[in-house]
């Protein structure tokens, strides 16, 4: 009896960590993915280059994308992003998006009752390690 009780202490975190990973995956599945244009940083909170602030453009976010077919309320995305990116590649990718030719767009996951998530940060259509 001892050695059956230890076996479940021992199997249950398992299968705990297990279930919720097959949740995770499962919300996963059930997600959209929508790209949106970025207009400005600001280059004063480059803090130590862990992070460039990017600004929704939602006058020029494309409403085919969402499932109804229409632009969300105002309101729905942030006003400003925080996009992380190592120390060292800080400085090339505020060049890029500096640059006038260069279109900055967030691809943002959206989960159902859930705000926006930052998924990747586009340049011209490419990752923006591609873009370099």
């Amino acid at each position: 009896m001892k050695n059956k009780l230890y076996l479940c202490g021992l199997f249950l975190p398992l299968l705990c960590f297990l279930a919720f990973i097959g949740f995770c995956e499962y919300q996963r599945s059930q997600s959209c993915e929508i790209t949106v244009p970025v207009s400005g940083y600001d280059p004063r909170s480059l803090i130590a280059g862990h992070y460039i602030l990017l600004t929704v453009d939602t006058q020029r976010i494309d409403c085919s994308q969402f499932s109804a077919k229409t632009c969300p309320e105002k309101g729905y995305f942030q006003n400003s992003y925080k996009y992380f990116v190592a120390e060292e590649d800080a400085r090339p990718l505020e060049n890029l998006i500096r640059k006038p030719k260069n279109k900055a767009e967030l691809v943002f996951t959206i989960l159902r009752d859930q705000p926006p998530q930052i998924k990747e940060l586009l340049i011209n259509g490419k990752k923006w390690k591609e873009a370099f």
